[in-house]
């Protein structure tokens, strides 16, 4: 199954990645997709996402439980080695956007990053911005961690977002695993401001390259053939330290 996910219109497929431990932490929102479920049927409420979907695929509306307590995201990725990202473009692959749109509590972006986006901390080297890396970004741009695009592999990943932190500031922590490993913490958790709600989103957004913005002029290639799998997409309950891993 494919559905066109970014503009300009880049594919993608969801599929169930290699098997991991079950679940054991309480759902609050699930984005794994039914055996038969058809591509006309994403446009109804049968769908695990958002049937008002922009350009990538919506869990939440911005105001739903997965905005409380202690919430983990989680998804994993695997590349199409006949359809390749261009990472002379910046491609954020992932995001949990603020309900204002103006913003989001983390997002993950490949390729060479625009001005607009580069990431405000000082501390950030060249190797951190290299076009061939996961970076996961906090809502500052920060960069929090960094791995290499596997393009014949599975890539596990999940995100914690502490909203009611006992320590008074609000937290997130990445986890991530390759292939059929369980999931490690690669950060501690982190002060973040998790505040403004949000939804969880996924799709190929490609960005244009010579733009000052992600919004106005800018390049981009004509015959765009490019996709990526997602597969273990859902979102739990982790009060009490509960992730399935």
């Amino acid at each position: 199954m494919s559905i066109a996910l970014a503009a300009p219109l880049v594919g993608a497929a969801l599929v169930s990645p290699v098997s991991r431990s079950a679940i054991k932490c309480p759902i609050a929102m699930g984005g794994r997709v039914p055996t038969k479920f058809t591509l006309q049927m994403f446009d109804t409420t049968a769908s695990p996402f958002s049937p008002n979907r922009r350009t990538g695929l919506i869990v939440g509306n911005g105001s739903d439980l997965t905005n409380t307590r202690v919430k983990t995201f989680h998804w994993s990725f695997q590349q199409d080695s006949n359809m390749k990202m261009n990472l002379t473009h910046e491609y954020t692959n992932v995001w949990h956007e603020r309900k204002d749109y103006n913003g989001g509590q983390f997002s993950v972006n490949t390729g060479i990053i625009l001005g607009e986006d580069k990431p405000t901390d000082s501390n950030v080297s060249k190797t951190g911005l290299d076009e061939n890396l996961w970076k996961i970004l906090s809502n500052k741009n920060d960069v929090i961690w960094t791995t290499s695009i596997a393009w014949d592999a599975w890539q596990n990943f999940a995100v914690t977002v502490d909203y009611i932190s006992d320590s008074g500031c609000t937290t997130l922590q990445v986890w991530y695993s390759a292939g059929g490993d369980a999931l490690q913490a690669v950060t501690r958790p982190l002060a973040k401001d998790n505040s403004g709600g949000g939804q969880f989103q996924l799709g190929m957004a490609k960005k244009a390259t010579e733009a000052v913005t992600v919004v106005y002029g800018g390049y981009h290639e004509s015959n765009i053939h490019e996709g990526q799998i997602y597969g273990g997409i859902f979102i739990e309950d982790s009060i009490g330290g509960c992730i399935s891993k």
